[in-house]
């Protein structure tokens, strides 16, 4: 398995709502900020690099 993940948001005029994902905050989960893709319009990305397990990721019981 890859330890590394692109992800691509494609929403046209979100950029309200993808604004606060733009820049850090130490209180999430995750960590990193999405980018505009300039070119295209209402894209951002951003690439994880898995260096340790997620907090609270759902593991299987039993």
């Amino acid at each position: 398995m890859s330890r590394i993940a692109q992800v691509i948001v494609v929403a046209p005029y979100a950029d309200e709502v993808m604004d606060p994902l733009t820049r850090p905050d130490p209180a999430r989960s995750w960590q990193g900020c999405f980018e505009s893709l300039g070119m295209f319009v209402g894209g951002w990305l951003i690439e994880f690099d898995r260096m340790r397990p997620r907090e609270g990721s759902a593991r299987p019981s039993g």
